[in-house]
């Protein structure tokens, strides 16, 4: 069984150090001027990044409900948290 209150707190690092990164970005968008192309596929990429830490999160939130469903669908909930991750991680590089 997952421990899901340290799997929780590392999906939640993350989205704080995506959030911090989009600031970052932003900052330097400021400093040179204009918002170019790569400075706009990074924004891209760290709201798609968002958006799979959010859908993790989402699915491993609830201790007791998601232990019913661990119950009863173990191998359903496993393989979507699987392909989530993965896309995360395809999302980045």
């Amino acid at each position: 069984m997952m421990d899901f209150k340290k799997l929780r707190r590392y999906i939640i690092y993350l989205t704080v150090g995506i959030l911090i990164a989009a600031a970052c970005v932003s900052v330097v968008a400021v400093l040179v001027g204009s918002v170019n192309d790569a400075i706009s596929k990074t924004y891209a990429t760290l709201f798609w990044s968002l958006i799979h830490c959010l859908v993790m999160l989402a699915l491993i939130w609830d201790d007791n409900s998601m232990k019913n469903i661990y119950g009863k669908l173990p191998f359903f909930v496993n393989t979507l948290f699987f392909i989530v991750a993965f896309r995360f991680i395809r999302s980045i590089l």
